[in-house]
């Protein structure tokens, strides 16, 4: 296979909107590591797979958020003493094939926490929340012999928050409530001078909860700099070197600028020859108004020769590089259908490069489907026999061998098996308009 970096991920739902990977490409880049970082969309119930898959990809690290935290103990081989006290792993290392959980949520927090108040012994601390930050969270404070006590939902109408904050320190969010602009989990009016508010949800902009302490007068502290902490950790983690920090800082606020500057996403078309990459495309801007761009036709125009010819001639392996820089210039245009090459998503840097600027939508395809659409193509040189038509043998086995990369790759997925373009085109339009 052409991959040709080392693979680090987050994993969760949702991820699109996560900060993680400009932190984390910023500290590989930094420590001149041939390594890159990408989210991967995992829906419940899909967890153990993924795990296998990255298992089988020889994934070197992973970043496990919602919803997975708990659950994902069940699917590695060993645990580290705080993350099995805390029953909840958000850093996975990979040695050799062994998966090993960790969890950076609590040291960041309190690392964090420690900046503004110095010792922790002793402080009285509320904890919005019961999964698995809210429980690292409490166990890393407990042990800094500070008094927890953590409010479940249930828990958390104003007259219960009321009481309990009645002498507390320190306040800490350690749910979703905030990412999505939502109105502060504690009202103002229960915030004293000195409190600390601490809120692990972040967004482009501060949480209403933060804005709101902010001009009670408290102290606080925004999710991003819990980010940064818990991601320089587990960078520590990968690979034993101690990261720039503030570099890490700047880069994920360069990456909240650029997104509150940019314009429409770009639709990334990926899947196996023959799966109506391109045909779809074009429907797909002509209805949306958007450019279309086919990374195969573009390479041809540029070379002056025909896919076919070019891996013929100089091996797929230059039209990989070709590929490549292909789509790193689309990538930093905006409003673009872009149909890439069945195998464009070998390489980690593209993945990278698509997800970074755009929705990566799967067009899915069985191996007959493959025969039946592409048996008069004598211009599939991966494909063809030595009688010049489709081996459904090279079919059925470069299908096999891409499956876990079109996984990793896509956003979500279209199964396009007995449909034609319009239907495909409406269907991937009514899927991109609700992938976050």
């Amino acid at each position: 296979m052409m991959a040709n970096k080392s693979l680090y991920c987050l994993i969760g739902d949702p991820v699109s909107h996560s900060l993680s990977p400009s932190i984390q490409n910023y500290a590989f880049g930094r420590s001149r590591m041939d390594a890159v970082y990408i989210p991967i969309k995992v829906k419940a119930g899909e967890l153990g797979r993924y795990i296998e898959i990255l298992r089988d990809l020889d994934v070197k690290g992973m970043n496990v958020t919602m919803p997975h935290k708990m659950e994902v103990i069940r699917y590695i081989d060993k645990l580290d003493n705080s993350a099995e006290r805390i029953g909840a792993v958000n850093t996975i290392v990979n040695r050799g094939g062994t998966l090993k959980g960790y969890n950076t949520d609590a040291t960041g927090t309190v690392e964090a926490i420690r900046e503004v108040v110095g010792d922790i012994k002793g402080k009285k601390a509320i904890i919005l929340g019961q999964g698995g930050m809210a429980r690292a969270v409490s166990f890393g404070m407990e042990m800094e012999g500070a008094e927890t006590k953590m409010l479940g939902r249930k828990e958390m109408a104003e007259e219960s928050i009321r009481r309990e904050m009645k002498d507390s320190d320190i306040v800490c969010n350690c749910t979703p409530i905030g990412m999505n602009e939502e109105p502060s989990p504690i009202p103002s009016t229960l915030m004293g001078r000195n409190m600390l508010v601490v809120d692990a949800a972040y967004a482009t902009r501060k949480t209403e909860l933060i804005r709101s302490a902010e001009s009670m007068g408290c102290r606080t502290i925004t999710g991003l700099q819990l980010l940064v902490n818990q991601g320089a950790n587990a960078f520590k983690l990968w690979t034993g070197l101690d990261p720039d920090k503030e570099g890490m800082m700047e880069s994920a606020r360069s990456r909240i600028s650029k997104i509150s500057r940019r314009g429409k996403r770009n639709v990334y078309l990926v899947g196996f020859m023959g799966s109506g990459k391109s045909s779809a495309g074009q429907l797909i801007a002509k209805i949306l108004k958007m450019e279309f761009a086919d990374t195969d036709n573009l390479i041809t125009k540029e070379f002056g020769r025909p896919v076919k010819d070019i891996i013929e001639g100089i091996g797929e392996r230059e039209f990989r590089r070709m590929e490549k820089r292909t789509i790193e210039t689309l990538s930093r245009r905006n409003g673009m259908v872009v149909a890439t090459g069945g195998g464009a998503v070998l390489n980690y840097n593209n993945l990278h490069r698509m997800k970074e600027s755009g929705v990566i939508v799967l067009l899915k395809v069985s191996p007959i489907t493959v025969m039946e659409r592409l048996k008069a193509d004598s211009s599939r040189p991966l494909l063809n026999g030595s009688w010049g038509g489709i081996d459904p043998q090279k079919v059925e086995v470069l299908l096999s061998d891409r499956k876990c990369y079109y996984d990793v790759a896509k956003d979500t997925e279209i199964d396009t098996d007995g449909k034609g373009v319009e239907d495909v085109a409406e269907e991937i339009i009514r899927e991109i308009s609700g992938v976050e």
